[in-house]
C-alpha cells in the first residue's frame, strides 16, 4: 500500500461522540467520588448515641427482564461499624461500572470506524479479504460483529488497512503497550460485568506477564486474601484508563488521512 488510507467525516463525528461519551464518565466518577466522601464526612459527625446500631437497613430489588416484575436480591444493613467498608464497597463497584460503559463506548466506535474504513476504501478491503467488499455500511458492521468478536482482530484488521497505523505500533514501544492495555481492558471488562469484580489470577500468568503490570497500573487490581482472585478497583485509577484509551483512540484516527472527506 503506497498511500494513506481515505477516511470520511462520518468517522470523524464517531470520534468525536466516543470523546464525548469518555468525558461524560469522567466527569460521573469524579461527581460520585466527592458525594462519596461528603456523605462519609457527614456520617463521621452524627451522633452514634442517637442514631443508634443501625444507618441503613435495606433489601435489593431487581426487575425482570422477562416480565418486569420486582425481584427480592440480598438483605443487607449497614452499621455504624461497617458503613465505611460497605461505602468503599458501592465506590468501587460504581466506579468500575462506568469504566466498563467507557469500554463499550471503544468498542462501538472501534467496530464503526472499521466499517466505514472498509466501505470508503473498498479494493484494498477486499486485497485483505476478499468477503470484506462491502458498500453497505450496516451490513458490514454486522459481519464485523459476528465474524470479529475479539477486539484484538479489529484492530489487527485496521493494522492491516493502514500501514502508517502498522509502523506505529511496530516502531513505538509506547503505542504497542496500548496494545497491552486493550487486551487488559477488554479482560477486565468482561469479568466487571459477568463475574463481579473478580478475576482468576491464572489470567495474568505467563506468557501474558506483561499484562499483570497493566491490570494493576490502570485497574487497582489486587489479589484476595487467598492469592487466588485478582479483585478490580479503579477508584484510583480510572482517569489514567479513560485518558489512555482516548490516546488510543486518536493514534487510530490520526494514521488515516483527514485531508480527502467524501
Amino acid at each position: 500500500m503506497t498511500k494513506k488510507v481515505k477516511i470520511n467525516w462520518h468517522v470523524l463525528n464517531d470520534y468525536k461522540k466516543l470523546i464525548s461519551e469518555i468525558s461524560q464518565l469522567n466527569g460521573l466518577i469524579y461527581h460520585n467520588k466527592s458525594i462519596i466522601k461528603t456523605y462519609l464526612r457527614r456520617v463521621e459527625s452524627w451522633d452514634k448515641k442517637r442514631i443508634g446500631k443501625f444507618i441503613l437497613g435495606s433489601r435489593f430489588l431487581y426487575n425482570s427482564p422477562y416480565d418486569g416484575r420486582l425481584i427480592s436480591g440480598d438483605f443487607y444493613t449497614v452499621s455504624k461499624t461497617n458503613f465505611k467498608d460497605k461505602v468503599s464497597l458501592l465506590e468501587r463497584k460504581t466506579n468500575n461500572y462506568f469504566i466498563a460503559l467507557a469500554y463499550e463506548c471503544f468498542e462501538e466506535f472501534i467496530r464503526s470506524i472499521t466499517a466505514r474504513i472498509i466501505i470508503n476504501n473498498r479494493k484494498t478491503a477486499e486485497s485483505i479479504n476478499g468477503k470484506l467488499g462491502f458498500s453497505s455500511y450496516k451490513s458490514c458492521l454486522l459481519y464485523l460483529q459476528n465474524q470479529y468478536k475479539n477486539n484484538s482482530n479489529i484492530i489487527g484488521l485496521l493494522r492491516k488497512l493502514s500501514v502508517e497505523l502498522d509502523s506505529s505500533f511496530v516502531k513505538e514501544k509506547g503505542l504497542r503497550n496500548f496494545l497491552n492495555f486493550y487486551r487488559v481492558y477488554s479482560k477486565c471488562r468482561n469479568h466487571i460485568i459477568h463475574t463481579n469484580d473478580v478475576i482468576d489470577i491464572n489470567a495474568f500468568k505467563s506468557p501474558e506477564a506483561v499484562d499483570e503490570k497493566f491490570a494493576i497500573r490502570y485497574f487497582g487490581v489486587y489479589a484476595n486474601k487467598k492469592g487466588t482472585k485478582y479483585i478490580i478497583d479503579t477508584s484510583d485509577t480510572y482517569k489514567e484508563a479513560l485518558e489512555t484509551i482516548a490516546g488510543l483512540a486518536y493514534l487510530i484516527i490520526s494514521s488515516f488521512d483527514s485531508t480527502i472527506i467524501k
